[in-house]
């Protein structure tokens, strides 16, 4: 037999093995993606839920205290002004950068002390003391779990 149409003695994958493999982890990634990205938003939620929770009884605090609100457009300045320390590096941004997500605290039109935060996917949560106890709801878009009307949502 001559020697180029002798069978190699090494092994490798066929074709049909490799595209099966790329099939199989297609389908698994088809299903696992859109499950993460949800579980990371939800998150995200919570975490902004209990950040506006801390900032609630905080600016009930000060302005008990008969101070005055401003306009506080990033969290370091909310976090100067209420004295507390809340952490979120990921929507640590300066209002309006909504692109990135914000929180921002002060005196709404009406009178009503509040404080917002603002998803990047175009969400937001807020209160404000107009509503009984300054209960948080969904102000703009469709927040992941947080409904619409000031009730349960934290």
């Amino acid at each position: 037999m001559p020697k180029n149409l002798r069978r190699s003695s090494s092994r490798a994958f066929t074709l049909m093995e490799v595209l099966m493999v790329i099939i199989i982890i297609s389908i698994i990634a088809a299903f696992t993606i859109p499950n993460y990205t949800k579980t990371i938003t939800k998150a995200d939620e919570r975490n902004m839920i209990a950040n506006l929770m801390t900032m609630r009884v905080a600016v009930k605090m000060y302005t008990l205290d008969g101070m005055a609100m401003g306009a506080w457009n990033n969290l370091s300045t909310i976090n100067s002004n209420l004295s507390i320390s809340v952490m979120d590096p990921k929507f640590n941004k300066t209002f309006p950068d909504v692109t990135l997500g914000y929180y921002v605290c002060g005196t709404n039109s009406d009178g009503t002390n509040g404080c917002t935060a603002a998803h990047p996917s175009g969400w937001a949560i807020q209160f404000h003391d107009e509503h009984s106890s300054g209960l948080l709801h969904c102000s703009a878009g469709t927040c992941p779990s947080c409904p619409a009307q000031p009730g349960n949502c934290g």
